[in-house]
């Protein structure tokens, strides 16, 4: 994320939000390195690796069966959601399947705080939603 001239405190919350996930740093987000400075405009910048892997959008995603994209996305946001964080931006290129047991989220600059008692039934909602994503973007691909 590059911070914006308009909205400067969702980077401040993205970079927050990565501190709070970080026992989840590598496993199934991204390791937060920390953040930079843009060459020429000197906007701020939240340093990230590449996880790799595909997204939705991704050629190779059709590839992926739709009980894979829920069996290995699911418990990814459930870790997320059980440390009272819930992803805002369902946009189909923040998920990456990466590998056979990998499955990393990205993109916390819009999320909301997250009732303990609401984890479970929030989990099985994204993880059905992206799944039903996974299986049209197939069918598309076949066509």
């Amino acid at each position: 994320m590059v911070e914006t001239q308009n909205f400067p405190y969702q980077f401040d919350h993205e970079e927050k939000i990565y501190q709070q996930l970080r026992t989840l740093q590598g496993c199934v987000i991204p390791v937060f390195y920390g953040e930079g400075r843009m060459c020429g405009d000197g906007k701020r910048t939240i340093v990230l690796p590449d996880v790799g892997g595909a997204n939705p959008y991704s050629e190779q995603f059709g590839r992926v069966t739709e009980t894979a994209i829920k069996e290995k996305l699911q418990p990814a946001i459930g870790a997320i959601l059980e440390l009272g964080v819930e992803p805002g931006d369902h946009n189909p290129r923040n998920y990456h399947i990466a590998g056979d047991d990998a499955a990393f989220v990205v993109d916390f600059e819009d999320t909301a705080d997250v009732d303990p008692e609401r984890v479970e039934e929030l989990t099985d909602a994204v993880g059905d939603g992206v799944a039903y994503l996974g299986r049209i973007l197939s069918q598309m691909q076949r066509r």
